[in-house]
């Protein structure tokens, strides 16, 4: 930072203090009743979905026979209707739909950003 652009900074911040401005975190109080605990059951209702996560890491051609696995086995009433990608320049991905759930799932892998920031990563 620069001299000029140090003072810019600080009469900014002296404007902004003299209106009443100011940029300080500030604790809200929050009534404890206010806040809902999640149920067991709640919680119990996503399972199902977390199969679907993981198998987000199987191959395409494994997704559309629906044999990848303990996580395909946890999910029998559904069916995949697409699948692709090569999980490396492009992450996998499905959709189907799970006729139990009533639902249409779509899922796809999850890359960390680590690898994004190397492309020679694989």
């Amino acid at each position: 930072m620069t001299f000029r652009a140090g003072l810019s900074a600080i009469a900014t911040a002296l404007a902004l203090w003299s209106h009443g401005v100011l940029a300080a975190p500030t604790l809200e109080a929050r009534d404890p009743a206010a806040v809902k605990i999640t149920t067991t059951s709640t919680i119990t209702s996503f399972r199902p979905f977390t199969y679907y996560a993981a198998a987000a890491y199987c191959g395409p051609q494994t997704i559309l026979q629906w044999n990848c696995g303990a996580n395909c086995a946890e999910s029998p009433n559904f069916t995949p209707t697409a699948a692709g990608g090569d999980g490396n320049g492009v992450q996998f991905w499905f959709v189907g739909y799970d006729s139990g759930l009533k639902s249409v799932i779509v899922s796809h892998q999850v890359r960390f950003a680590y690898e994004f920031s190397n492309p020679t990563q694989s």
